[in-house]
């Protein structure tokens, strides 16, 4: 299988105040209950990074993972490179309930 595409927005859409979410499927089936989810904010200097498992809403749900990072692009391409990290390693050990 190859490597999956991801689409991040940069660094002036989070300095605009943009919030980015996305999610991934966990397992080979359509179940969006089986999906790693992930919100990207700025807070002043920082880029907060929330992980959480599918199908609720961010308000919803209990994370699983959270991050922070300096608002820079350095601190952005961390950012990006530890949500496709903790996404090899959530698929990598998926169990579904």
């Amino acid at each position: 299988m190859g490597q999956e595409k991801w689409d991040f927005p940069k660094l002036d859409y989070y300095i605009n105040d943009g919030i980015h979410t996305g999610s991934r499927l966990l397992s080979d089936k359509r179940d969006y209950s089986q999906e790693m989810r992930y919100r990207i904010f700025r807070e002043d200097d920082h880029l907060h990074v929330f992980i959480w498992r599918g199908p609720y809403s961010f308000e919803k749900s209990e994370m699983l993972f959270q991050n922070d990072f300096p608002l820079d692009n350095d601190g952005l391409q961390a950012a990006h490179d530890w949500i496709i990290s903790q996404y090899e390693k959530l698929k990598a050990g998926w169990t579904s309930d």
